[in-house]
């Protein structure tokens, strides 16, 4: 059953019937406007978003959503043809942000901005991923990987969860033996 997101958060979806909450978030843009944003607030999401949202996002069972940009060290070193206005990169302090945002989110790297800053960017990301936790789908050091689902359970139901695009050059899709994104 859909609910208004201003009332969703898990007691409210078993009050309803609902037997977990599972919400699915779109693009997660960033933006240097909202960078900042979040860095003046130390990368901590209570503060900055919607109470009834936040409370929706961190309670879910399962939060997933698209990361639109690249979280890395080199977000100045750019190899796209586009204006920079066009790339999205974050400091490797957002991770503390998406982690505020719900104790175990699954991200979406399947998209045209995972590539803002070359593949050096996107294996970056992968690995600031990696260490602090966080689950990605649809990019990998190998085609194999990039196409692996994540599996989430709650109570006896399982989710596969997998992403994939089609919006690059085909050297940025990964191969048996090259990193990259899952193609569709």
């Amino acid at each position: 059953r859909m609910l208004p997101a201003e009332s969703l958060h898990r007691e409210t979806c078993f009050k309803h019937g609902t037997a977990f909450c599972m919400v699915l978030g779109g693009d997660m843009m960033v933006t240097k406007s909202l960078v900042e944003q979040i860095r003046q607030n130390k990368f901590e999401s209570a503060s900055f978003i919607n109470k009834n949202i936040h409370r929706m996002i961190s309670s879910a069972d399962i939060l997933c959503f698209n990361f639109e940009g690249v979280i890395s060290r080199k977000i100045s070193h750019r190899t796209k043809i586009l204006p920079p206005y066009f790339s999205f990169g974050a400091p490797p302090e957002f991770i503390s942000f998406i982690k505020s945002l719900h104790s175990d989110p699954v991200i979406s790297l399947a998209n045209n901005h995972s590539l803002d800053f070359d593949l050096d960017g996107l294996m970056e990301m992968m690995d600031l991923f990696t260490e602090s936790g966080i689950r990605y789908v649809g990019a990998g050091k190998t085609k194999e990987e990039a196409i692996q689902p994540v599996i989430r359970s709650v109570g006896s139901l399982r989710f596969a969860i997998s992403a994939y695009t089609d919006l690059l050059p085909p050297q940025y899709y990964a191969q048996s033996n090259r990193l990259g994104v899952a193609a569709l």
